[in-house]
């Protein structure tokens, strides 16, 4: 007979505060702000013994075991402090931009780059409002515009190599050397976007037509590729910098059929194009 023993915690703890407010700073110009701060901790613990072979049949203990049983801890940790703070003003109910801030300290990430900021701002235009356009064609006329970064980490314990746990060897503990090469440099990731686009809607809104166009930008994702160690060298993973650009067009005719069937049809068309340079890390492999 054989057993296995499994046992694993997961504890995740969110620490929030916001506060929030308004004002108007003329008559026709009104000011929304929020500014908080988070704490976000994660722990993570398993634990697993296997037994192969039993001494005394029906006795599921780690002492009755006929041979060196195999136990295996692991233990995670992450936390991310983080600062954020947003402000919308809004210009007679026709224009409105809104700027956003967040920075984030992460555990995953070496001292030099574990603090990164990524901003946002965005406006919208309601021409039909400011400049009295509606008529029984243009019902609803908006252009909008955004640029936005966002900020990425990584999983703990990806900055250095340590040696794992092997199969016992004659009642002696073994370890195997890493067949990964971390990056001790690691950067956060950070993708930028742009979007642009207008909503019209005709016939008293029966009618709605939305145009979008938008890219993205990753930076500092990491990649990975294996060697095979035929070479008589380690079989180290090389981690490489990517940047791939995406860029994507959509438009959307949403229509409604008479009112009193409240049925939405839709059609839609996608078109994009993506393009990507990446950036080959120093190869460090030992020997």
């Amino acid at each position: 007979g054989a057993f296995d023993v499994v046992g694993e915690t997961r504890n995740q703890t969110t620490y929030d505060i916001l506060f929030n407010g308004k004002r108007s700073l003329l008559s026709d110009l009104n000011l929304s702000v929020s500014a908080g701060g988070s704490i976000w901790k994660r722990d993570y613990n398993s634990g697993h013994n296997d037994v192969s072979q039993l001494v005394i049949p029906g006795v599921y203990t780690m002492e009755n075991s006929a041979g060196q049983p195999d136990a295996t801890v692991y233990l995670s940790r992450k936390q991310v402090n983080s600062l954020y703070a947003s402000a919308s003003f809004n210009y007679k109910n026709w224009f409105n931009v809104d700027v956003t801030g967040r920075n984030d300290w992460s555990s995953t990430l070496p001292k030099n780059h574990y603090s990164y900021f990524y901003p946002s701002v965005g406006a919208a235009f309601i021409f039909t409002d400011a400049l009295g356009l509606q008529n029984n064609v243009l019902t609803y006329g908006k252009l909008r515009a955004s640029w936005t970064r966002v900020g990425n980490d990584t999983d703990p314990y990806n900055l250095q190599a340590v040696y794992g746990a092997g199969t016992p060897w004659a009642g002696s503990p073994t370890f195997n050397a890493p067949n990964t090469l971390p990056n001790a440099t690691l950067k956060p990731e950070q993708t930028t976007g742009e979007e642009g686009g207008t909503d019209l809607g005709f016939l008293n809104n029966r009618l709605i037509l939305n145009v979008t166009w938008y890219q993205k930008k990753p930076r500092h994702r990491a990649r990975s590729e294996r060697h095979t160690g035929a070479d008589g060298k380690f079989p180290l993973e090389l981690r490489r910098e990517l940047v791939q650009e995406q860029q994507q067009g959509a438009v959307a005719l949403p229509g409604r059929r008479p009112r009193r069937r409240r049925q939405l049809l839709a059609r839609r068309c996608d078109g994009g194009r993506r393009s990507s340079l990446r950036h080959a890390g120093r190869p460090e492999v030992g020997a």
